[in-house]
């Protein structure tokens, strides 16, 4: 059996559901502040393409979000987005300081 995280499941769920809750499938992002932020940077690289022969609607659903927003995400060093990594909004202030993981841009 292919567990799924709960993340990439509930961004299937949303999928699944768009038509019948009235959103468009393809406007579906995540957002994370802290430790929910590298949940969710994590959800949007380690995403699946679901499985079209599943019985359960909710695992046929593409787990890829369509965006991103991550607040003070987690500086774990995980955070390494791959070329199929959403669009990503990434607040930070002058007084913190930001880390960027490794492969992201310098500039903002």
């Amino acid at each position: 059996m292919n567990m799924r995280w709960p993340t990439r499941s509930a961004l299937s769920a949303w999928c699944a559901s768009a038509q019948r809750v009235g959103i468009v499938p393809s406007r579906i992002g995540v957002m994370g502040f802290s430790a929910g932020g590298e949940l969710a940077a994590l959800a949007s690289m380690r995403f699946d393409g679901g499985n079209k022969d599943a019985a359960d609607m909710i695992d046929r659903e593409n787990s890829r979000p369509d965006f991103q927003a991550l607040i003070y995400p987690g500086s774990s060093g995980r955070i390494v987005p791959t070329k199929d990594s959403p669009p990503s909004f990434l607040p930070a202030d002058t007084k913190t300081g930001l880390i960027f993981p490794a492969g992201w841009p310098r500039s903002i």
